[in-house]
């Protein structure tokens, strides 16, 4: 009897452990923090992700969650910067909009400097109008719906006017031709794989890779083009620079790899027979990524 009646406490036990569980479950369609945002400028779209947040929501036990996050400040976020051209549309993710929104905004000097003043932009119903240059613009959105509600913050920067349509003048539509040199030795570098923007059917770009981006050695040996020397190597693109600095490594055909200092666009070569892979990267038209090509070559010293 003791057995059962134990067995039975048990039982109690479990069930109320398993109905509170529930009961702390977010109800079905409740929003368990604030909707993303798409951000589309005319010549691109970015998604957008809330920064800092105050955030409630119901459980399927009647109770309410609630939820506060914290972010940096946006002069102080590493954005990389979106291309666009006269007026911006905010789309918002779920069911419905919000209730207000307000925007404001520093111009790119001011990144860094997290005391200077912002200046308010007029909203506009579905969007703004984007300032000529390169600005950081802060979204405000405040929503009250019973199943999510609060207020959240979002953050991106864009370059707008002349100095977009010259930086997506300059975005190359492939990856570039490199030349590798030393001395009076010269050959063009093998580009095994890319990340690059393609453009789809509705207007976007969107980024697609090819080949692959970090080969075996012994896998493509005998397709390497080939670089005799001693001393600096010297890499050249043809046309645009790479927008960030390009990273080396080396493998040798016994399969062992080592990193290689690069001082501007020039490096040492190793001692005997290595690839030398040159992984580099440039800006993308497609929000969120950036474009980048694997370059390969057998360096023999």
């Amino acid at each position: 009897m003791k057995k059962l009646l134990g067995l039975l406490v048990c039982l109690g036990l479990c069930l109320g452990m398993l109905c509170g569980c529930q009961g702390d479950q977010p109800k079905e369609g409740a929003l368990t923090q604030p909707p993303e945002l798409t951000l589309s400028t005319g010549k691109t779209q970015a998604l957008l992700r809330s920064g800092s947040y105050g955030w409630e929501y119901p459980t399927k036990g009647g109770q309410r969650v609630a939820v506060v996050a914290d972010s940096i400040h946006p002069l102080d976020a590493q954005l990389s910067p979106v291309l666009g051209d006269g007026q911006a549309t905010l789309l918002w993710e779920g069911p419905s909009a919000p209730e207000s929104v307000s925007i404001c905004c520093w111009p790119e000097e001011d990144l860094g400097n997290v005391s200077a003043e912002s200046t308010e932009v007029p909203w506009e119903g579905e969007g703004f109008l984007l300032k000529e240059g390169g600005w950081i613009y802060e979204i405000s959105a405040q929503w009250e719906e019973e199943l999510g509600s609060g207020n959240a913050s979002y953050c991106v920067y864009v370059l707008s006017g002349e100095e977009a349509a010259a930086a997506w003048d300059a975005i190359p539509e492939a990856p570039p031709a490199l030349t590798v040199s030393c001395g009076e030795a010269q050959t063009e570098a093998l580009v095994t794989g890319s990340v690059w923007d393609a453009l789809q059917e509705d207007g976007t770009y969107q980024a697609e890779q090819s080949g692959e981006l970090f080969p075996q050695a012994e896998a493509i040996w005998d397709q390497l083009p080939r670089l005799e020397g001693a001393g600096q190597v010297t890499l050249t693109w043809e046309g645009t620079e790479p927008y960030m600095p390009p990273s080396v490594t080396a493998q040798n055909a016994q399969g062992e790899s080592r990193e290689v200092s690069l001082e501007g666009n020039t490096f040492t070569l190793l001692e005997g027979e290595w690839m030398y892979g040159v992984l580099a990267g440039w800006q993308s038209r497609s929000y969120g990524t950036q474009n980048g090509a694997e370059y390969v070559f057998l360096g023999v010293n």
